[in-house]
């Protein structure tokens, strides 16, 4: 069961991270996590068959692969949303998670033991319940699609040239450019590091708009490098 249940998330995962493209981040992560949640309520609910391991592996394996398949797309999240100079605090904060995930282990073989294996899967889906609709699903309007992102580059970036280019045209990543010096006083330097996708209007209700070229101008290769950067784009 362990030997096909990492190659069972990564199938999930490519599919998660594909589907993401499509429809967005958040509406990829919600439904994966209730589906697994109900694949954690349903361990509790077959317990005429839990001796039958063509029933209960196979739950297993996908409930695990729904679960944990979404963990890059909620990092990209932190990644895209979280200035650098707060990602170490963020990670620090999902080292704790982990923590108390591992010391909960505690509490379910207490529970187990005084109540049985069926009473710990339903405490488990409730609180898995209660962090998707509490933390989860407010997220959905304040992250962006990917869709979203991809037809806001391509307007601003007709904008920008006047739409003499016209088509779509691949942007630059800051973090690749070599540092130009400005020879004039009416010359903008050129960005050479990425921003967060906060920085671009629209995306963040945080955001306060701005003409300011350079800024759209970062903004817009942090972007395409997002959506160049595969599952974590």
């Amino acid at each position: 069961m362990y030997i096909f249940l990492p190659f069972a998330v990564v199938t999930f995962t490519v599919l998660a991270t594909k589907l993401s493209k499509r429809v967005g981040r958040m509406q990829v992560i919600i439904p994966f996590c209730l589906i697994g949640i109900a694949h954690t309520a349903s361990l509790a609910l077959v317990k005429s068959s839990w001796g039958n391991p063509f029933i209960m592996i196979p739950l297993y394996l996908s409930r695990c692969a729904f679960m944990w398949s979404t963990g890059g797309l909620s990092y990209s999240i932190i990644a895209d949303y979280v200035p650098k100079e707060y990602r170490a605090r963020w990670n620090t904060l999902e080292s704790i998670a982990s923590f108390g995930w591992s010391g909960s282990a505690l509490l379910g073989g207490k529970l187990v033991q005084e109540h049985g294996y069926q009473t710990t899967f339903v405490i488990t889906a409730g609180l898995q319940l209660a962090g998707v609709l509490l933390f989860a699903c407010p997220l959905v309007p304040l992250v962006a699609k990917e869709s979203e992102i991809q037809e806001l580059v391509e307007d601003r970036l007709g904008d920008d040239r006047g739409g003499a280019e016209g088509g779509h045209r691949e942007l630059e990543e800051p973090l690749l450019r070599e540092r130009r010096h400005v020879t004039s006083a009416t010359s903008a330097p050129r960005p050479t590091a990425s921003s967060s996708i906060r920085a671009l209007p629209g995306m963040n209700p945080t955001y306060e708009e701005s003409a300011d070229a350079t800024s759209l101008s970062r903004s817009l290769g942090h972007l395409d490098h997002m959506m160049k950067a595969g599952s974590l784009g």
